[in-house]
């Protein structure tokens, strides 16, 4: 699995450039530094409906379920914040694309 790295955009009263960043040729996951005050924007440009899953970690063992949010094809949704000590892997969230294109793009914004 390769991935995409997200920098996050910090919201602002003044405003904020948002400009996403599309799948390459071999990604099949965004990922981002997670601080827990991030929400995440897949753009779905392709065909077909996706699915995004922000990989969940497991807690004294015990695997968590990783929420599946399903983006029709032609719009766009957002989802978030991820807490840390439930979707972070050294540090980072990672969104699975179930079918993966380079007309899938996605944002993240820092709110916090």
């Amino acid at each position: 699995m390769t991935v995409k790295t997200l920098t996050p955009v910090a919201a602002s009263l003044a405003g904020a450039v948002l400009t996403t960043a599309a799948m390459g040729g071999t990604d099949t996951a965004f990922e981002f530094v997670n601080d827990g005050g991030t929400i995440v924007v897949v753009e779905n440009g392709s065909a077909g409906v996706v699915t995004a899953s922000p990989t969940a970690g497991s807690i004294d063992g015990l695997t968590i379920t990783s929420p599946v949010i399903s983006v029709t094809n032609g719009t766009s949704k957002f989802f978030g914040p991820f807490d840390p000590k439930y979707f972070n892997v050294s540090g980072k969230c990672t969104i699975v694309i179930n079918s993966p294109a380079t007309t899938i793009s996605a944002l993240a914004i820092k709110l916090s």
